[in-house]
């Protein structure tokens, strides 16, 4: 036996029997029972403690070899076999149980202790540290690792892959997600909230912001500019758009509808606005002013102008015509009307009662004064002068007056019976005897000759019409039956009444010097007359005539009922004008003028401007019907038409022409420089938007035929909701 070892056993047997026990003998007796004495037992007092003892896992040196617990299973080789042993938080089995770290905590279920465990990116607290995916990147900074974070609208990149906000709702693909983006005027839904364009400036509150809305005439600053009804048709350049704009009376169209000075006071209908309009003598208030005919000639000062004045017998000139009491009655013919005229002896009916002569001496009593009567073939001295039928008509000079004498065929009334050649033959029973018959045109033998209407048929004055023909003056080639009334006092017609003098028209050219193709020319009618006296009222001028290329008409004259017009000669050559004017009662001949026209040589093309494109947009009500939505019918709308930008570099006058082949849309006035143009009848369905782009088209043309095109495009959209 090794007696160092027997020693150090003594030693520790005597240690663990207390610092009290003393063994001066190392060699001593087998205290345990065990077969071995105290020398060679390392613990003489557990019988199980020997060298012949098998190690057990029981922290003793059990078979006294020096070593515990040597060569029994410790699986995490720490020096303490695995029945002593107590698991750690080591990742290992210490207690050689088959399992790891068990009854250690594991917060992430992983089977793994929180104490082994190593953070994974997983949104677990994997460690068991109270901190979750601690040590993985974190791009945004909002304690989610990039691993396992989701994309945020808030302009990070949260997920750590290199893109913002990807996949996140972004409305109006801008490339900022909704709730990031803020509202723009562009006629989307910038934020996603579902509504378009809220917040935005919409000066004149029509649901539209004003970066995406468009003028409109209305007085409101639609654009939101600072400026109102900008760029809008304004026919009267006041400032003030046609559709705002009111009709003055000033020649002027105002509100661009074509028409000028419509709708304002005209009293006399004569298509001159009152303020405009000066007085005339008709007994119309003229001017509107309330008065009529003022300042108008009034002659003779009865508050009557001259021209609707009529005379009266009152010794003036009533009518201002430089005749005094003219066309009144004059029984006497002296002059004198009968109301201001006194009874003479002269046979005449002087003062207009209806007798003649009252008071004066008639000796025959036969009811006229002696002092105008006449002898008369009766056997009485009818004019009192103590004579009888003294200076009685003897026509046959038979000595005995008429009266008293018998008939013979002479022509002479011989018995003065008012009759001639009374009894005798009368071969065309018009009571003139054959003897002094005359012949007439009347298919008879008038003077019983034998032969009818001889000498009668021919035309003297070479007018075409002869006696026959009911000329009542062969010797006047002005005068014949249907002949205008152009002499006054001659009755030119031939229907037995002297009418008014026809009026004569004679037109002028009052534009002097060479006229060139294009050139503006004016016409003048002012030295046009009236034998009678009477004023030129009408006047109409017509084109009779055009070169052969020229494309006018009567429309092309300015104002052709003025008496001094504008025309424009669009072609080389003769225009033949016609007038005709009229005095109220007739109108003249017709009269012509002939105007040469010069080609100018040179032509540059028109260029037209159509203004500029526009849209229109709004939302209709539908309603459920039962079996599908019924939408209301879209809105109609009036758009306005400018092609007055259109010019001429040559300063000719232009025409015009709109047209649209859209069924949907209805130009006004086509020919005009500025219209309007009206879209109706577009129709929507539920949930959709109907947009109907309508194509415009204005060409322009010059007075040499040159004509330029220019086209614009209304977008009209409509939704039903």
């Amino acid at each position: 036996m090794n007696r160092k070892l027997l020693w150090t056993g003594v030693l520790w047997l005597s240690a663990c029997r207390g610092a009290d026990t003393k063994i001066d003998d190392p060699f001593i007796d087998d205290v345990d029972g065990d077969g071995f004495m105290l020398g060679e037992d390392c613990d003489d007092e557990n019988a199980d403690v020997n060298p012949d003892m098998a190690e057990l896992c029981n922290g003793l040196d059990d078979n006294c070899d020096g070593s515990i617990d040597e060569g029994l299973s410790d699986v995490d080789a720490d020096g303490v076999c695995d029945e002593l042993d107590s698991e750690s938080c080591d990742g290992v089995d210490n207690d050689g149980d088959g399992e790891v770290d068990e009854e250690f905590e594991d917060g992430d279920g992983d089977g793994i202790a929180d104490c082994v465990d190593g953070e994974d990116c997983d949104g677990l607290d994997n460690n068991g540290d109270g901190d979750i995916d601690e040590g993985y990147v974190d791009t945004d900074g909002d304690g989610i690792a990039d691993c396992v974070d989701s994309e945020e609208c808030d302009g990070l990149d949260n997920d750590g892959d290199g893109s913002v906000d990807e996949d996140l709702s972004d409305v109006d693909s801008d490339g900022i997600c909704d709730a990031m983006d803020s509202e723009e005027c562009d006629g989307q839904d910038n934020d996603g909230d579902g509504v378009v364009d809220e917040g935005q400036s919409d000066v004149d509150a029509d649901g539209l912001c004003d970066a995406m809305d468009t003028e409109e005439c209305d007085g409101v600053d639609n654009d939101g500019d600072g400026s109102v009804d900008e760029d809008l048709a304004d026919a009267d350049s006041d400032g003030l758009c046609d559709a705002l704009d009111t009709e003055e009376c000033d020649g002027v169209d105002n509100d661009g509808d074509g028409s000028v000075d419509e709708g304002l006071s005209d009293v006399d209908s004569d298509g001159v606005c009152d303020a405009l309009d000066s007085e005339e003598c008709d007994g119309v208030d003229n001017d509107g002013d309330g008065a009529v005919d003022e300042e108008m000639t009034d002659t003779d000062a009865d508050g009557l102008c001259d021209g609707l004045d009529s005379e009266e017998c009152d010794g003036l000139d009533n009518d201002g015509d430089g005749s005094i009491d003219e066309g009144l009655a004059d029984s006497d013919g002296d002059g004198t009307c009968d109301a201001l005229d006194s009874e003479e002896c002269d046979g005449l009916d002087n003062d207009g009662d209806g007798s003649v002569d009252e008071g004066m001496t008639d000796t025959d009593g036969d009811g006229t004064a002696d002092c105008v009567d006449s002898e008369e073939c009766d056997g009485l001295d009818n004019d009192g002068d103590g004579s009888i039928d003294e200076g009685m008509s003897d026509t046959d000079g038979d000595g005995l007056c008429d009266g008293l004498d018998t008939e013979e065929c002479d022509g002479l009334d011989n018995d003065g019976d008012g009759s001639i050649d009374e009894g005798l033959p009368d071969s065309d029973s018009d009571g003139i005897a054959d003897c002094m018959d005359s012949e007439e045109c009347d298919g008879l033998d008038n003077d019983g000759d034998g032969y009818v209407d001889e000498d009668l048929s021919d035309d003297d004055d070479g007018d075409g019409y002869s006696f026959c023909d009911g000329d009542c003056d062969d010797t006047d080639a002005d005068t014949y039956p249907g002949a205008p009334e152009t002499v006054p006092g001659v009755d030119n017609d031939c229907d037995g009444v002297v009418g008014n003098t026809l009026p004569v028209a004679v037109p002028e050219l009052l534009t002097m010097g060479t006229l060139y193709t294009c050139d503006t020319f004016q016409l003048d009618a002012s030295s046009s007359y009236d034998l009678d006296g009477d004023p030129i009222y009408d006047y109409q001028w017509t084109l009779e005539s055009a070169p052969t290329d020229s494309f006018s008409d009567d429309d092309d004259i300015d104002s052709a009922t003025d008496i001094s017009p504008w025309f424009v000669g669009d072609d080389e050559g003769t225009f033949t004008f016609g007038l005709v004017v009229g005095d109220g009662s007739d109108d003249s001949e017709l009269a012509t003028l002939d105007v040469e026209v010069v080609s100018r040589g040179w032509n540059t093309d028109p260029v037209a401007d159509a203004g500029s494109d526009s849209s229109y947009s709004e939302s209709v009500s539908c309603s459920f019907g039962g079996y599908t939505y019924v939408c209301d019918t879209c809105s109609t709308v009036v758009f306005a038409l400018d092609g007055s930008g259109s010019s001429d570099d040559d300063g000719d006058a232009l025409r015009y022409n709109w047209s649209t082949s859209s069924s949907y849309a209805t130009i006004s006035d086509p020919s005009s420089s500025t219209t309007s143009m009206t879209v109706s009848g577009i129709e929507t369905e539920y949930g959709s938007v109907t947009s109907e782009t309508i194509t415009i088209e204005l060409d322009v043309g010059d007075c040499e035929g040159s004509w330029a095109t220019d086209t614009i495009e209304i977008v009209f959209e409509c939704e039903g909701t």
